[in-house]
């Protein structure tokens, strides 16, 4: 019966999907990335929770801004945990890595829309915050890591396309086993929470490689 449950969860998540995109990451770029979540697609926030502190629930509704709109599209449900696939491209870990277990921490890179931020509960300090991003720069991102929009408001090239994204960092600490969120061009910190999905101080991310790591955590793809 428990075998049964587990492997009905294992296809509600679509874990096999997801795992086959990790493999294509790992055959094209070296290395797949896979994230590990709970209710929200954007961090877990107990202090969020439908019930309060006294009376928790295991779920929040930061999925919705305050008029009930739906402000997260990655599939994930309230309450509910969730596996994906991310982008190597978006991932970074501290140099001298060899394996992701032993990482001190790591970073994953997220784009959101400006008003999706603001109205993000799980969000601090997002007053003062401006968009530094258009989809054109997004797009171009992925091209080379000297992007524009990175070299500051006074010094950086312009695009000609509207900004309205923000780049966010979600750093996952396990010396401290907190949880930081920070954007480009901001200077406050969106999130400094206790990471609760660092279950036994481990990272909520797994990597695939099919190519020996002889002494980094990058390797060469097939």
């Amino acid at each position: 019966m428990v075998q049964a449950i587990l492997n009905g969860l294992v296809d509600e998540l679509e874990v096999p999907a997801q795992v086959e995109h990790m493999a294509l990451s790992a055959y094209m770029y070296g290395v797949g990335i896979g994230k590990v979540g709970y209710d929200s697609e954007f961090g877990w926030d107990p202090d969020a929770d439908i019930g309060g502190s006294l009376d928790p629930q295991g779920m929040t509704m930061s999925q919705y801004d305050k008029k009930g709109r739906l402000i997260e599209f990655g599939g994930t449900s309230p309450g509910m945990p969730w596996f994906q696939s991310v982008l190597p491209h978006d991932f970074v870990v501290p140099y001298g890595t060899h394996r992701l277990k032993d990482a001190r921490w790591c970073a994953h890179r997220i784009i959101r829309h400006i008003d999706e931020v603001r109205e993000d509960i799980k969000y601090g300090n997002t007053k003062s915050l401006q968009p530094c991003m258009s989809m054109e720069d997004f797009a171009n991102s992925y091209k080379s890591t000297k992007v524009s929009y990175r070299a500051g408001r006074a010094g950086g090239m312009k695009t000609s396309a509207k900004c309205e994204y923000v780049e966010m960092w979600e750093i996952h600490d396990r010396a401290t086993g907190k949880i930081y969120v920070v954007a480009t061009g901001h200077d406050k910190f969106l999130r400094e929470d206790d990471d609760s999905l660092q279950i036994d101080g481990r990272l909520p991310f797994i990597d695939l490689a099919f190519v020996p790591r002889s002494r980094s955590f990058w390797t060469t793809p097939d």
